[in-house]
């Protein structure tokens, strides 16, 4: 049971997270041929490219958690920290060692970043909600 409930929630994330990801493309790429060039970085396809790779990649260790409800909380916010540090080498190689000093880039950066994070922290939530109904009643 619990096997087939974990299943059905990666699967439910992944599905949700490509159809995230192909919103927030198609968003972007729309909007780059409305909006100054200034706002949307040119290969803002790369950015969102790391942070997908990155956000499978806390969700991954924060899946392992999932098996243990005890230690949940503590790979959930490994694979969050994991994240935020990937993120911010990457800003600091983009920008300090490739010499990127476009705001556009950092502005698209963490745009997505944090709408990626918002998607994670509400599937954490919908997956935690019932179990506190669980304890409650």
């Amino acid at each position: 049971m619990i096997k087939n409930n974990l299943t059905k929630t990666l699967y439910n994330y992944y599905t949700m997270l490509l159809i995230i990801s192909i919103v927030i493309f198609s968003l972007f790429y729309i909007t780059s041929n409305f909006i100054s060039k200034e706002y949307i970085y040119s290969e803002f396809w790369l950015i969102q490219f790391f942070i997908l790779v990155i956000t499978i990649l806390g969700h991954l260790i924060s899946s392992i958690g999932l098996n243990s409800k005890s230690g949940m909380h503590l790979f959930s916010m490994a694979g969050m920290s994991l994240r935020f540090f990937l993120s911010l080498i990457f800003i600091f190689i983009s920008v300090f060692v490739l010499k990127l000093e476009s705001v556009a880039y950092v502005l698209n950066f963490f745009i997505l970043y944090f709408v990626y994070t918002s998607f994670e922290i509400y599937f954490l939530l919908r997956n935690l909600r019932p179990d506190s109904k669980k304890k409650v009643q």
